[in-house]
């Protein structure tokens, strides 16, 4: 992954709406364009002009405001106490579905590991198996309850499984055999390159 040398929100109209997007100029050769849970990512090489970033946009904006119709999320820059109420909703939701989980998991001897929450732009969880560590995305306050119990899942099967392969989506499959189906209510939509 390129290391983001600049980043600063921005906003561009499309017709008549105004899109807010976060844009990160890296040392890549390519303007790339991800919409993910409602919110815009655009990362361009350092010596890109903005009206060649923004014509991008534009370019792409059809397909850029269909993908945002897809998520629940808002698609505006939370304040600070809007950010803090989503973030009591979001350890609400998923504490208790942690400690139900890992009820199911006993047998592995396992201590319960230390739930941590924060703003995160590209991923839903994640898990440090060797501290014992599960964090996860206070956006998954406004994601359905399905979704969020198939993340839950997911980031404790970590500790057993620390990588994607067959072996972890077997052991995922014996606790949530229906996590496909749950996992696809999280879509995560990707604008193409230009």
């Amino acid at each position: 992954m390129q290391r983001i040398v600049t980043r600063e929100i921005r906003t561009i109209q499309i017709g008549e709406t105004f899109l807010s997007y976060e844009l990160q100029r890296k040392k890549i050769k390519n303007v790339n364009l991800h919409v993910r849970n409602g919110q815009v990512w655009v990362s361009a090489p350092l010596s890109t002009e903005s009206s060649v970033i923004e014509n991008f946009i534009r370019q792409k904006g059809e397909t850029i405001l269909r993908a945002m119709k897809q998520f629940p999320c808002e698609t505006e820059s939370l304040s600070p106490q809007m950010e803090r109420a989503r973030r009591k909703r979001c350890e609400a939701l998923v504490l208790p579905m942690c400690r139900a989980f890992y009820e199911g998991i006993s047998a592995w001897g396992l201590p319960f590991p230390e739930i941590r929450f924060r703003k995160m732009s590209s991923r839903w969880g994640s898990c440090n198996p060797a501290k014992k560590i599960l964090t996860f995305s206070t956006m998954l306050a406004d994601m359905p309850i399905p979704f969020v119990e198939y993340v839950v899942a997911h980031e404790f099967v970590h500790f057993k499984q620390a990588n994607h392969s067959k072996a972890f989506y077997v052991e995922l499959a014996r606790y949530m055999p229906d996590y496909k189906v749950r996992k696809a209510q999280g879509v995560k939509c990707s604008v193409d390159k230009p």
